[in-house]
Formats: C-alpha cells, structure tokens, sequence
C-alpha cells in the first residue's frame, strides 16, 4: 500500500477525481481518501510511480508518504549473502 500526502487537495469534492484518476488504470485498485488529512492510500497491483502520476494527471501534486509493503520490506531486509546467511563468515557460497 502506497500512501501520498496531496497538500493541494483542497476538500473533499477533490476525492472523487482523484478516485477516478487511479480507477482509469487500476480498475481494481483500494483507494482511500482522507480530504482532512490529505491523504491518498492506494493499494493494487501497479507501482507507486503509476499511482503518482495517475494523481498528477488529475491535476494535483502527490508527495509519498509510505512505501510499498513489498518494497518496505525489502529495505528493512538485512544484507545478506547467497544462502540467507548474516555472517560473513558463513555462507554457502563457498
């Protein structure tokens, strides 16, 4: 899940086009919008950069607030050699 901080997003009749925006290339994608807090939270099977310029092309200017879970997950992830392991002194490798 994506989630966007959209400081141009004046009230809630703003919701809608930004719903519509993203619907137009994820029909399946969960939109939630938060006009108050100015907030778009996204999550479907396209990257954060095409929700991000689904937003822009309805006229307003996203900021991502929180990355991907996949994508988070992934940069939390230790560095690790071939076999998982933390040691540099182990590995599978060889």
């Amino acid at each position: 899940m994506a989630i966007f901080r959209i400081n141009d997003m004046k009230c809630g009749a703003c919701a809608p086009r930004i719903q519509r925006s993203i619907l137009a290339i994820d029909d399946e994608a969960k939109i939630g919008v938060n006009a108050r807090d100015k907030t778009v939270q996204v999550s479907g099977d396209l990257s954060d950069t095409d929700y991000m310029l689904a937003i822009q092309a309805a006229g307003y200017t996203p900021e991502l607030l929180a990355l991907a879970e996949a994508e988070q997950a992934k940069a939390e992830k230790p560095q690790t050699k071939c076999c998982d392991s933390t040691s540099v002194k182990t590995s599978c490798c060889g």
